[in-house]
């Protein structure tokens, strides 16, 4: 920046906007325009030092966060190994401590052949459970079949593999 910028700078810092400006021709235009001009880049340098600052200061978060986030997955495992192993000698066994608490949660996961699927519903007229296009209707099928067998007939319904899925979250409090 040269000694006229800076000049021109300096002067519309110190200008006092109460004071109002009128603009009652072109020289005085202008005059607001190339104000207008170093105000904006006056904030693009202030805006490229924020960047630059708020990119190092990232940089060294990532670094002390580094070895706190190591720590945390190393609790959190330990805390996780302990539970599990309580669970095997007390299915009923609760976790829960004035700093947090660890809980578990089951859900099953379904996995469906459709082809067979498909064959299976048609053969013994679970029409109402095919879509159109001949894929499966898979809310239908878990409600009517909640382990994957016909329970009418006792059949395993072929194509349906069902897998328990645990998943286990520590709360702080």
């Amino acid at each position: 920046m040269n000694l006229y910028e800076q000049d021109v700078i300096n002067e519309v810092l110190e200008e006092n906007l109460e004071q109002g400006l009128e603009v009652t021709d072109n020289e005085i235009a202008t005059s607001i325009m190339k104000r207008l001009k170093y105000v904006n880049m006056l904030k693009e340098e202030n805006t490229a030092i924020a960047e630059k600052e708020i990119q190092k200061i990232k940089v060294w978060q990532d670094e002390v966060n580094r070895e706190l986030d190591q720590k945390i997955k190393y609790y959190e495992e330990v805390l996780l190994e302990f539970y599990k192993k309580q669970q095997e000698i007390n299915p009923k066994y609760k976790l829960d401590t004035p700093y947090g608490k660890v809980t578990k949660r089951k859900s099953k996961k379904w996995s469906y052949n459709e082809e067979s699927i498909i064959e299976f519903l048609e053969e013994n007229m679970y029409i109402d459970m095919i879509n159109i296009e001949k894929s499966i209707k898979k809310n239908d099928i878990k409600k009517a079949f909640p382990e994957g067998i016909d329970k009418s007939t006792g059949q395993v319904i072929e194509g349906i593999t069902i897998v328990e899925d645990v998943n286990y979250n520590i709360k702080l409090t």
